[in-house]
């Protein structure tokens, strides 16, 4: 029995060492560069998600947020420009106002008023002025005077040239005219001006009255009283048929009267659907009306051409209208503003499209 055991022992202890040969097999190269290249790949891919958490990301955040703010930058840039605009326009607005107390205002626009309607050359005592009570509006509040009045109507339609004229801040409102027998109109409005709040620190101009009752600006005016404006519509008569032409003497007849300098184009406007041209006779001091088709500074009027083109004299300045007349086979032009005798010679390229086919 001892014999025995002592060879199974034996057997057990020699078997030990295969086992263990086998369990410290070296690696082969094959395996060795496998091992490598999937270490490498695995490091890189860690390396390439630490950059990109650790730079690449904060960098992309970065970028994003200096994005907003140049854009939060321009639009503040936009915003002050917009306000240095209105406080410009603002600051404007104020120099014409009559100051910063409502009823300091109140009773300067009342005085202005007085002051228009002499000059004028109407009765104050035929106007009533009733002051209007302070309106609250954004920034400001609105004040003014409720003006009711009789008068001749050239002298209404000279308050009404006074108060476009005026140069201080206000507005007319509800504007009325209604005739009264014997030539006179009766006139109401309301005369508004603003008290600006909070005050706007200016030096305030001086507001001298604006416009002279014998200036071209006023000629303008005369349309309302030529218009018969209160007269009930009637259509225009056909025109009479056109006489039959007299035979032209040998020699033309000396021209008398003033020259073509006299006559000035105060007006070039529309009536209707139909232009009208407005001449003023510097020497008679009365204005004669026009019409295409009839005959103006020794041609026969084609049209009023209301492109905007350069002026001939100085190209830097941009003129709205001009009546255009032809002269035989020619176009010339007179600008609003000139005398006949500032006429000139439309070239081909600025005639209008039809004109350039006939």
């Amino acid at each position: 029995m001892t014999t025995a055991n002592s060879t199974s022992s034996t057997a057990s202890t020699n078997a030990t060492p295969s086992s263990t040969a086998g369990a410290a097999r070296t690696m082969t190269p094959r395996e060795r560069t496998i091992a490598l290249v999937t270490g490498s790949i695995a490091a890189v891919f860690v390396i390439g998600l630490a950059i990109h958490a650790w730079f690449v990301k904060p960098m992309r955040a970065a970028d994003a947020e200096n994005l907003t703010l140049e854009r939060a930058l321009g639009e503040l840039e936009q915003l002050e420009t917009r306000i240095r605009v209105s406080y410009n326009q603002l600051a404007a607005a104020a120099r014409r106002t009559h100051g910063d107390d409502p009823a300091t205002a109140s009773a300067a626009t009342g005085k202005r008023l007085t002051e228009l309607i002499a000059r004028a050359g109407l009765d104050g005592s035929r106007f009533t002025r009733l002051p209007l009570g302070a309106t609250p509006r954004q920034g400001a509040r609105e004040i003014g005077w409720n003006v009711q009045g009789v008068g001749p109507k050239k002298q209404v339609v000279d308050l009404l040239f006074l108060l476009e004229s005026d140069p201080s801040l206000q507005r007319i409102d509800n504007l009325t005219i209604s005739p009264r027998g014997s030539g006179e109109f009766a006139v109401s409005f309301r005369y508004l001006t603003l008290v600006l709040v909070p005050p706007v620190p200016v030096e305030r101009v001086a507001l001298e009255p604006g416009g002279t009752l014998d200036g071209d600006r006023r000629a303008l005016y005369d349309a309302i009283l030529r218009r018969d404006l209160f007269r009930p519509y009637v259509k225009r008569p056909p025109p009479p048929p056109a006489p039959e032409p007299s035979p032209k003497p040998d020699q033309p007849p000396a021209p008398t009267g003033p020259g073509p300098e006299t006559f000035r184009i105060v007006s070039l406007s529309q009536w209707r659907g139909e232009s009208e041209i407005l001449v003023r006779d510097a020497t008679a001091g009365v204005i004669a009306e026009y019409s295409p088709g009839d005959e103006l500074a020794g041609g026969r009027v084609v049209r009023v051409d209301y492109r905007p083109l350069p002026l001939p004299r100085n190209p830097d300045l941009v003129s709205s209208s001009r009546v255009i007349i032809s002269i035989g086979d020619e176009y010339w032009a007179i600008e609003r503003g000139d005398t006949l005798a500032d006429r000139y010679r439309l070239p081909p390229e600025l005639l209008p499209a039809d004109l350039k086919d006939d």
